[in-house]
């Protein structure tokens, strides 16, 4: 994030991608209540890459790009997830099943349980094949171009090849 932001000061908190998470944690449990563990993370993962690429295609729009304005763009745009999610978790009397996703309870896993781990072996894959067209992307369109990667399927997401 921050390479491809070209700031240090962007994170996943301070780009929105936390609170999307939050949002897509309320929609499982909204929707998808009698859903297994695997499903509501899935969602929660997918409404996590939806608020990331949100968040980019703002930066993309942006005419300031100044060090300070980037990080504040997406504390706003976290801010009006946040305060979405928590009206409808209100609403529908999710604050305390939230709370408890959101605050990782390691007390379920024992032996047979953790089956979970295992998709972060694919992921952690798919990102080292990956991590040189990001770096690329973070040095600067140009650069990307002249290089043949095309830096606006790097930065949105729409394609990573």
């Amino acid at each position: 994030m921050q390479q491809l932001t070209r700031n240090k000061f962007v994170s996943p908190t301070t780009a929105g991608t936390e609170d999307s998470v939050n949002f897509g944690i309320m929609v499982s449990l909204m929707l998808f209540n009698s859903a297994g563990p695997l499903v509501k993370t899935s969602i929660a993962f997918v409404c996590s890459l939806a608020g990331t690429f949100i968040f980019m295609k703002i930066l993309s729009r942006l005419k300031f790009k100044d060090t300070i304005f980037i990080p504040l763009v997406g504390l706003m745009f976290g801010g009006i997830v946040n305060s979405a999610t928590t009206f409808f978790a209100y609403k529908y009397n999710l604050i305390q099943s939230m709370s408890a996703w959101l605050y990782s309870d390691f007390s379920m896993i024992m032996q047979g349980r953790y089956e979970l781990l295992y998709i972060s072996v694919p992921l952690v894959v798919l990102a080292y094949l990956f991590a040189n067209k990001f770096t690329v992307a973070g040095m600067g369109e140009e650069f990307s171009v002249n290089l043949g990667i095309s830096y606006e399927y790097v930065v949105s997401g729409c394609s990573l090849t």
